[in-house]
């Protein structure tokens, strides 16, 4: 007869350890409820500049509370939408997965129906990473127009100390909305060349000159979220040094900086320790980046000033001068956790550039398509189109959704070239990213390189920044069943086309059941819950009325291309204005045939010479 030993076992221990610690952090787990209104404000003047204007605000109210939960919360949004004028609106928590909840990233037409005017969406999740995020419209270009905030998810092992926590903002600001932005400033035939709207100023916080208490002795958190539309940042504080612990909710190995360099979407957190004397404020300085600007306004200001305030009885007006700015390469970041996602079994090759269109507009293009929305949301493609492959199809999602089709659980390499001379943020919804390598400014294409320097543990993150006419090989693990977007995130870019579908493991998307009132608003707006690209449900191969971006102007005129038409035409007028203007006071040349190429060299002097006496001012 054998007898159970009463004692458990190293590895039974190591399981009832496990175990009683996910009781206990499911115990400690809350439901956090935010309910929001998303109201119209106007006449909001921000920065005090004499520029009042409306902007999207919630429950009434803008700035908008940055959302804050712990690790394991189970996170309601309950937003309704109370805006005027018929205006739809979503909301994309950026930088979280959605891992298997698909239906909640928030991109209309994508992942969701718009909600409609009097509705109410239940943005329903777990948080289930920790770090530094925001949330934002997806619809129409709203977020920069007010409808964004910070969101944090505090973890209960941290694994840096600190003493308090800063949550700090940086936007670019607009004195008119984006609504009236997009159709009358930018994609519209008067700017052919795509030139992006300049900002009228920058606001740290939502705000100018704001403050950030700091005490002696104590070690603070920064964390810097770039809610910008179109601006990149460089930050400075002064006399101090940063710490960098985090980029886009991913913990690093402590970096040392004396300024950081972040992108639209980007996030940053730095440890900064405070000094011991209290006999002086210092500016906390970001730096606009002028190099995205095709041409900046006279007596611009590019600079963003707040104060790490330690005497609230001194003044906040005094700041060294600074001479250089030495930001450190966010590529060489190394992450704090490794992961192994073994070497790429799928690669995407994808360049792009912007180019006019037949409608006069500029438009970005990857691998030479401009993106359009499809009929039916992305998912529900998926979900409805599970017969004869039809959703393993990448032109089934539609001829210009830019799709990429990826099976379960495969690593993938993506490589972008920037065929553009501008810098521009690439975003990839529900993952991480590894940075395998990104070229210098002017590098060229990625195939182009004889020698290719991979780093050896590569920073990860969900935002990063190719440079001009450069490149960039990213690397993710496909194993989140949905449809993810890959785009720039400066969203005139994104209005103008600059986006990329990523469809993973489309045979598992049917688990993913969508909620009914996300299929209720679909249909209460007439679009379609089944079907390809083309909102057609019965012939699946047949993509005809499926959205398309204005057709080609003539091959290789791009943008650039056709401003020096422009500013030919424009010349030539010019001159020919000139020709009728001093026609006038001039001899014309000989209506005879002139003998020879000597007579009309000497006609030409004489009429040069009698110009030059008329517009000579000494008689």
């Amino acid at each position: 007869m054998t007898f159970a030993n009463p004692f458990p076992t190293k590895k039974g221990l190591l399981s009832l350890v496990l175990i009683f610690s996910a009781l206990w952090k499911s115990a400690l787990a809350k439901t956090r409820l935010f309910e929001w209104n998303v109201t119209d404000i106007d006449n909001l003047d921000v920065d005090q500049s004499g520029h009042p204007r409306w902007v999207m605000g919630v429950n009434n109210k803008w700035p908008i509370d940055p959302l804050v939960v712990d690790y394991g919360d189970q996170v309601i949004i309950k937003m309704n939408n109370q805006l005027r004028d018929n205006r739809t609106c979503s909301l994309h928590s950026h930088g979280m997965f959605q891992r298997h909840n698909g239906y909640m990233d928030g991109v209309p037409q994508m992942t969701q129906c718009s909600i409609p005017a009097g509705s109410t969406y239940y943005y329903n999740f777990t948080a289930s990473q920790t770090g530094t995020y925001w949330v934002h419209s997806h619809d129409m270009s709203q977020y920069p127009d007010g409808l964004r905030t910070s969101f944090v998810i505090n973890n209960p092992n941290e694994p840096y100390d600190y003493d308090e926590d800063y949550i700090i903002s940086l936007t670019d600001w607009y004195y008119e909305p984006f609504y009236k932005l997009v159709p009358e400033k930018f994609t519209t035939w008067h700017n052919p060349t795509g030139a992006e709207p300049v900002p009228d100023t920058g606001l740290i916080n939502d705000a100018v000159n704001s403050t950030f208490k700091m005490e002696p002795g104590k070690t603070y958190r920064f964390r810097f979220v770039n809610l910008g539309a179109f601006n990149n940042y460089d930050v400075m504080l002064e006399d101090h040094n940063m710490t960098v612990i985090e980029v886009d909710g991913v913990y690093t190995k402590p970096q040392e900086v004396s300024s950081i360099h972040i992108t639209t979407a980007q996030r940053y957190s730095v440890l900064v320790t405070a000094k011991n004397s209290t006999d002086r404020n210092y500016a906390m300085t970001a730096y606009m980046d002028e190099s995205l600007f095709d041409q900046i306004p006279d007596n611009y200001n590019p600079n963003v000033t707040a104060w790490l305030s330690y005497n609230s009885e001194t003044t906040y007006n005094y700041a060294d001068s600074v001479n250089e700015i030495d930001s450190y390469d966010d590529a060489k970041l190394e992450p704090l956790y490794d992961v192994n996602w073994g070497e790429a079994n799928h690669n995407v090759s994808l360049w792009f550039d912007f180019f006019t269109l037949g409608d006069g507009a500029s438009y970005a293009e990857i691998n030479e398509k401009s993106f359009k929305y499809p009929k039916v949301p992305g998912l529900m493609i998926a979900n409805s189109t599970d017969y004869d492959d039809y959703n393993m199809k990448p032109v089934t999602y539609g001829p210009y959704t830019n799709a990429f089709i990826f099976e379960y659980n495969e690593t993938v390499d993506v490589v972008i070239d920037n065929h553009d001379t501008g810098k521009h943020p690439f975003h990839l919804h529900g993952h991480v990213f590894q940075v395998l390598e990104r070229g210098e400014e002017e590098a060229g294409e990625y195939n182009d390189q004889t020698e290719h320097n991979v780093y050896e543990n590569p920073v990860r993150r969900d935002t990063i920044e190719i440079l001009p006419t450069s490149f960039v090989r990213l690397r993710f693990l496909a194993d989140n069943p949905g449809a993810w977007l890959l785009h720039c995130h400066i969203e005139w870019h994104m209005e103008s086309g600059l986006v990329a579908t990523f469809i993973e493991a489309p045979d598992r998307v049917p688990e993913i059941t969508a909620p009914e009132f996300v299929r209720r608003q679909c249909v209460m707006q007439n679009i379609d819950v089944s079907g390809n690209g083309a909102g057609n449900a019965f012939n699946i191969s047949d993509l005809t009325g499926a959205p398309a971006p204005p057709g080609e102007m003539p091959a290789g005129w791009t943008s650039k291309a056709i401003a020096t038409v422009a500013m030919c035409v424009l010349a030539a007028c010019i001159g020919m204005g000139s020709i009728v203007f001093y026609g006038i006071q001039i001899h014309p040349l000989p209506t005879e045939e002139l003998d020879d190429e000597e007579d009309l060299k000497l006609a030409a002097e004489e009429n040069a010479a009698n110009l030059m006496k008329s517009s000579d001012p000494v008689k």
